[in-house]
């Protein structure tokens, strides 16, 4: 009897490991560090998302160029030209091998907002299948965005 109880608790510690090291946080890039040299014609925006734990990715698209695949825990920082800024996401995962219905299921958000020069935003986003973004006061988003790590940007 304490064989199967000894195979039992291994199994069960294997298990949570498993667990473990598939929830743990994938990002690599350096944790937040503001930017001190904003351009005085352009604003710089902080796209965030400090609820670690879900694995579904957004495609975020900047006046309808696609900047970057934002990930829980994860932050994407970027200069905005002065005027309406229009941020969309769309979920980044494959529900069928051709992905032809995943935005059909899961549906896409929008922002728009007026930059002005020299400011900065911070756009905290939250959310699994649909991501909810919004603007948030600077100290907010300074206190939120801080244990959040750098996104790399996608490629042209």
């Amino acid at each position: 009897m304490s064989y199967i109880k000894k195979v039992y608790q291994r199994l069960l510690v294997i298990g949570l490991a498993i667990f473990y090291v598939g929830c743990a946080s994938s990002l690599s890039g350096p944790l937040f560090k503001p930017a001190t040299d904003i351009p005085t014609d352009k604003s710089i925006i902080y796209l965030y998302r400090p609820d670690a734990g879900h694995t579904t990715e957004f495609l975020i698209t900047y006046n309808n160029m696609e900047i970057c695949d934002l990930q829980s825990g994860g932050y994407f920082p970027f200069y905005a030209e002065e005027g309406r800024v229009d941020i969309t996401s769309t979920v980044n995962f494959k529900m069928f091998s051709t992905g032809l219905f995943d935005q059909a299921f899961s549906g896409s958000t929008d922002l728009v907002f007026e930059a002005e020069p020299g400011k900065s935003y911070y756009l905290e986003c939250r959310g699994h299948q649909n991501l909810s973004i919004k603007l948030v006061p600077e100290s907010y988003g300074i206190s939120s965005i801080k244990e959040c790590r750098l996104l790399e940007p996608i490629s042209p």
